[in-house]
């Protein structure tokens, strides 16, 4: 008779844990998922823990028990492998426990996805059961859907270094000969960075699985402890052997963002570090960081560059070893008055003369003393404190300053010490980052502000911006801010409620969020001819007030309606963001929905001002339970649309798309197409075409078109990448001919006759197919079907980040839109923004808007197989002459000039309007 073999095998060391070990059982038991077994391999415990396992074993067969003398927690989990039956392993600390639905959730997502790896998040708790995620499970994977990537596609499954908390195939394990070095701390680092490079694929559920406890014997209770220190160093640095071979991309996240963290951890308490061999270590470490770093420093802000500087030239164990206190320690309230004068004292050991330790002195200087200062931290020494700090940024001097950032400030309290805003005065005299601000204008509920950024500030990696409002009583107020870039003009927009500017002077700062660094704060400038309409109360910092004078003009504002409600209102689409720059910075409020029913109530409601901007009809009928519900809604919205325009308020539609894709209710979007166009005050088109091809389905009055082009998207989504570093980050080979699709992979794109036309090309053209969006269900056949043709696929089947445009395009020799109904493509000017060739449908809307341009191909739609593979047999995508032509039409199409444009279009759409009236 042949033993069942568990799918799931628990291993779980044991040791002195007889305090919790029958808490770890008992979640065990309560799990959903029952086929498993857990070996509790006792380590020579010195407690009655071998007692507790026995009385567990002896309940329930799952439960096997083994015994060894000590070999620490490496060394049980070795002699637990060895036992172990289960297809998959899941690592346990006896400390520890699961939540019910943990491996039930594990298992389903390993079967669905036949992924080497799955993993969930862990949570701390204490004795109060007060529960807090683990601080290696804030990497993007676990803040998004459930998915499955490749670490090329997701670096940052790295960050969770941890053996706990995840399933791994038994295989992958075997195959790579992995063990855990035994008799040391830090045991699982190595093993989890190795087990993540060999994994097919690893899948992510983003639920919490595991729950660990947090309690003062354990490892991981102090860092600093001289055995873990050591281990650490150890460990770490053999990480690091293994990363330094890895691609460029991956490397950078895992050093920047993993052993830098790790690295700050211990090297902000360096005062604690007596073994000096301990302390050259990390400072040994801090040198290799920056030499495997290169290309992610830009991305970090000013303080760890500097420690990393500081360590790495062995100035701690040099110079600093004198100092009392501790200098680096985090700024916190009940610590401030002994780390600021600490942090002061090591600064006088820096020559200041000397560009690098000036930079280090600077810094240090502002995260430690100015910043906690300036964010409300109260100290009765601060008089001095900031005495002692402005001498040391004076003597730096400018060069030093302009190179350093500043922590983001927070909310101060209602009541903030005096110190705060002489920490501010300082600042406002020594400005380090800034920006300059071109543009502020009021309305009768913001204020909106324009400026412009150094390409030194928006070039290094993904990032996004912040407007900072900080008010008299403390208060902090956050909006996001919108970028677009034309070549090297960058502009950011961004508004602020008028109610804070109001209430009193608001100091205002851009932050700028990046990926390995904490938020920080630019200074915001007022350039010497901008044009505003309230009081500037300090330029550097810059600060806001409205008096009583602009107070009533602002209410005379309100019969502008500097207000524009869209929907629906995806600002997550790009398009959006670039459209509305212009208008944003011209003072319109911009709400919206994505909600009909919300849409419904902004159109009846007899208060609400402003211009309606319809985009995307689908979600107004197409999520309707049927037709008849779908026609009702139609009838209640067109009346409210018909109402809301006699009361004054202007209405325009972009006709993205003649009819929603893949419309469930046809006839009626017909007729919900046709009332916006007799309601409409414009219709915006993005192509002249687009009138003929839709006229023959309703009709779009003439009188009422206007013709607005999508721009690209430059200066959007980063520049171009070499195509050599693109196909490394994406997978794709280094030398085939790669076509691109880009996009959601949705029936009515035509997916089906790209994968033939592939398949027509394998045998003397053969091409790599790049697969880069989120598939619809009914696809799955179609992509089962491509990918056991033999045609090489690369993919990423799930949403793209903004962050990996750039490489999926880059990596593309050609990009085909296999169509079969289109007017008009965002994924067509990504192409061109990008200097990819591309290939279209031969619609007549698109050869008469793109017909004579050398970077585009057509195919015939009636055996569009095998003319597409015709287009792609040719090299005319792989010359130079096609790649400049793409750049070349997508710098004359500029996203400011775009939205430029479409505020022109909404001053003419309330002209129309008010002539009416």
């Amino acid at each position: 008779m042949t033993e069942q073999v568990p799918t799931v095998s628990i291993i779980v060391p044991i040791y002195n844990v007889e305090d919790w070990l029958a808490l770890c059982c008992d979640s065990l038991i309560a799990q959903t998922w029952t086929d498993w077994e857990a070996v509790l391999l006792v380590d020579g415990s010195p407690d009655d823990s071998i007692s507790i396992a026995r009385r567990y074993a002896e309940q329930d067969s799952r439960f096997v028990v083994k015994e060894i003398a000590n070999r620490g927690l490496g060394g049980a989990r070795n002699a637990a492998m060895d036992v172990a039956r289960g297809e998959y392993l899941f690592f346990m600390d006896s400390d520890d426990e699961l939540t019910p639905r943990a491996l039930e959730m594990l298992m389903l997502a390993a079967e669905l996805t036949d992924s080497d790896i799955v993993a969930g998040f862990g949570q701390d708790f204490d004795e109060f059961e007060r529960r807090t995620r683990y601080w290696t499970y804030g990497a993007e994977q676990f803040h998004r859907r459930p998915g499955t990537y490749t670490l090329d596609q997701m670096p940052s499954l790295t960050d969770d270094h941890t053996a706990w908390g995840k399933v791994i195939l038994r295989q992958l394990i075997d195959s790579e000969q992995l063990s855990f070095p035994e008799g040391v701390h830090c045991e699982d680092i190595v093993f989890s960075l190795k087990s993540q490079l060999t994994a097919n694929q690893i899948s992510i559920v983003t639920e919490p699985v595991y729950l660990h406890r947090r309690h003062g014997a354990a490892i991981s209770a102090d860092y600093l402890r001289p055995k873990t220190l050591g281990d650490w160093l150890q460990e770490a640095g053999r990480t690091l052997d293994i990363i330094a071979d890895a691609d460029e991309a991956l490397r950078h996240h895992y050093v920047m963002n993993h052993t830098l963290r790790q690295w700050m951890t211990r090297a902000t308490g360096f005062d604690r570090i007596a073994d000096a061999e301990h302390l050259a270590g990390v400072e040994s470490m801090a040198a290799r960081i920056l030499e495997l770093g290169k290309g992610g420093i830009d991305e970090l802000n000013s303080y760890p560059v500097a420690l990393l500087r500081a360590f790495a030239a062995h100035i701690p164990s040099e110079r600093w070893s004198s100092v009392e206190g501790s200098p680096l320690v985090a700024p916190a309230p009940d610590s401030f008055g002994a780390s600021a004068p600490a942090l002061l004292a090591i600064g006088d050991t820096l020559d200041l003369s000397a560009a690098d330790e000036a930079s280090i002195a600077v810094a240090l200087v502002l995260h430690g003393v100015v910043g906690p200062l300036a964010n409300g931290i109260s100290d009765p020494d601060a008089e001095r404190l900031l005495s002692r700090a402005a001498a040391v940024l004076d003597a730096a001097g400018q060069p030093a300053l302009e190179s350093s950032t500043l922590q983001g400030l927070n909310a101060a309290g209602p009541l903030p010490p005096r110190s705060r805003e002489a920490a501010l005065e300082l600042l406002s005299g020594r400005v380090t980052c800034s920006s300059a601000v071109t543009r502020i204008r009021s309305s009768n509920t913001q204020v909106s502000l324009t400026g412009h950024l150094s390409t030194a500030h928006a070039q290094h990696g993904p990032e996004h911006f912040q407007l900072v409002a900080v008010t008299e009583s403390g208060r902090v107020l956050t909006s996001p801010a919108g970028v677009t870039r034309s070549g090297d003009d960058i502009v950011w927009h961004a508004v602020v409620p008028k109610s804070a500017v109001d209430a009193g002077p608001v100091s205002l700062r851009l932050r700028r969020i990046r990926r390995y660094a904490a938020p920080a704060d630019l200074v915001l400038t007022l350039d010497a001819e901008a044009p505003t309409d309230v009081q500037v109360t300090r330029e550097a910092p810059l600060a806001l007030q409205i008096d009583s004078a602009g107070r009533d003009q602002a209410v005379t504002v309100a019969s502008e309606q500097k207000r524009l409600y869209t929907f629906p209102n995806w600002y997550s689409n790009p398009y959006m963001t670039m459209l509305h720059a212009e208008p944003a910075g011209d003072g319109y409020e911009l709400p919206g929905t994505v909600d009909p029913n919300a849409f419904m109530r902004e159109l009846k409601n007899s208060r609400s001002h402003g211009p309606i901007h319809i985009h995307w009809t689908s979600p107004l009928i197409e999520k309707r339970e049927s037709k008849e519900k779908a026609e009702a809604f139609v009838d209640d919205f067109i009346s409210a649309l018909k109402k809301a325009r006699s009361r004054g308020r202007g209405v325009l539609w972009t006709v993205h798309n003649a009819l929603p894709h893949d419309s469930k209710y046809p006839e009626t979007a017909i007729r919900l197409h046709a009332e916006i166009a007799r309601v409409a005050d414009i219709i915006h088109v993005l192509s002249a075409p687009t009138v003929d091809a839709i006229n023959g389905v309703y009709e779009l009055p003439e009188h009422k078109v206007r013709v607005l082009e999508h721009s690209s998207y430059m200066g959007v989504y980063g520049d171009r990448e070499p195509m050599s570093v693109a196909r490394e980050a994406v997978g794709a080979s280094p030398e085939a001919r790669t076509v691109l699709f880009f996009g959601q992979l949705r029936p009515y794109k035509g997916l089906d006759q790209l994968f033939d036309a592939s398949i027509l090309l394998q045998e003397h053209h053969p091409v790599e197919l790049l697969l880069a969006g989120k598939p619809a269900p009914e696809l799955k056949s179609e992509l089962q079907r491509i990918t056991g043709s033999g045609v090489a696929v690369t993919s990423a089947l799930r949403f793209i980040e903004d962050n990996e445009v750039a490489a999926w395009f880059s990596a593309a020799d050609v990009t085909v839109l296999p169509y079969r109904k289109v007017l008009n493509s965002g994924s067509m000017m990504l192409a061109a923004t990008f200097g990819v060739p591309l290939v279209l449908p031969a619609e007549e809307a698109l050869l008469a808007d793109y017909g004579d341009e050398p970077w585009i191909r057509f195919f015939d739609t009636d055996r569009a197989a095998a003319s597409i593979a015709e287009i792609l047999a040719d090299d005319w995508y792989l010359k130079s002459e096609a790649r400049q032509a793409a750049l070349d039409f997508a710098r004359g199409r500029s996203p400011v000039a775009m939205s430029r444009g479409y505020a022109e279009l909404l001053r003419e759409a309330q002209a129309l309007v008010a002539e009416k009236e």
